[in-house]
């Protein structure tokens, strides 16, 4: 249970890590 936990958090904060960079992409287009 504690490996598929750690996967399932795994894949969260590399979606996390693609939305923060998306968005600060974003912010630095429109400047």
């Amino acid at each position: 249970m504690s490996l598929r936990f750690n996967r399932l958090v795994g894949r969260l904060a590399r979606h996390g890590v693609s939305l923060l960079g998306t968005a600060e992409m974003s912010v630095r287009g429109r400047k």
